[in-house]
C-alpha cells in the first residue's frame, strides 16, 4: 500500500482505481464506493483520510508486533507517529471542526480547487474508530456530531453520511 496507494503528497495515501459513472466519482478499492469524495479525482491531489487512518494503524500494530518477537519497532513506531501527524496537520477542518477527504473538486468548467471534502460521515470518524486521537476538543467535536441528529444520529443508529452533506440522498434523512 506504501507504493501503491500513495498520493504524490509526503505521507499521504489515496485509494488507487476511482470511476466516474454518469457524473459520479466512485471510489470501489475503499470499499466505500458509494461515499462521496472530491468529485474531480486527480492521482496528484486526492489524499484519503479512511486509508491513511488504516495505514498508521497497521504501523502502530507492525511495531507491537516487531515488540512481541524480539525486533526493532522503531521504523514501525516512527512511521505510525508521522502518518498520525499528517491525520491532524492535513486532514483536520478548523471551519466544521471536523476530519475530512483532501482533494480537487470542480465547480465549473476549468475551476477547480483543492480543499476538504465537504461531507460528516463514516470517513470523518475513521481517526477517532481507529483510536488515533488523543482526548481533547477534536475528540469531542467528533463524538458532537456522532451524537447530532442533525448530523450522524438517527433513529436506527449512525447515518453513513449526514444529510446536511451536499451530496445527501433523500434516504439518508432517514
Amino acid at each position: 500500500f506504501k507504493r501503491t496507494q500513495s498520493s504524490h503528497a509526503l505521507h499521504s495515501f489515496r485509494w488507487s482505481g476511482r470511476t466516474q459513472t454518469e457524473g459520479i466519482w466512485h471510489t470501489l478499492s475503499s470499499g466505500l464506493d458509494d461515499y462521496p469524495r472530491s468529485n474531480a479525482s486527480s492521482s496528484r491531489a486526492d489524499r484519503h483520510l479512511d486509508l491513511l487512518s488504516w495505514m498508521a494503524a497497521m504501523h502502530r500494530v507492525l511495531g507491537k508486533v516487531a515488540t512481541k518477537i524480539g525486533e526493532d519497532p522503531t521504523p514501525y513506531n516512527t512511521y505510525f507517529d508521522k502518518l498520525k501527524g499528517q491525520v491532524e496537520v492535513v486532514h483536520w477542518n478548523e471551519e466544521t471542526q471536523s476530519y475530512a477527504d483532501r482533494g480537487f473538486n470542480q465547480y465549473a468548467p476549468k475551476v477547480i480547487k483543492d480543499e476538504f471534502a465537504a461531507h460528516h460521515g463514516y470517513v470523518s470518524l475513521f481517526p477517532l474508530l481507529l483510536q488515533l486521537l488523543p482526548h481533547g476538543p477534536r475528540t469531542e467535536s467528533i463524538i458532537r456530531v456522532m451524537g447530532d441528529e442533525k448530523h450522524l444520529l438517527s433513529k436506527a443508529g449512525l447515518r453513513s453520511l449526514s444529510p446536511l452533506s451536499p451530496l445527501s440522498f433523500p434516504f439518508s434523512h432517514l
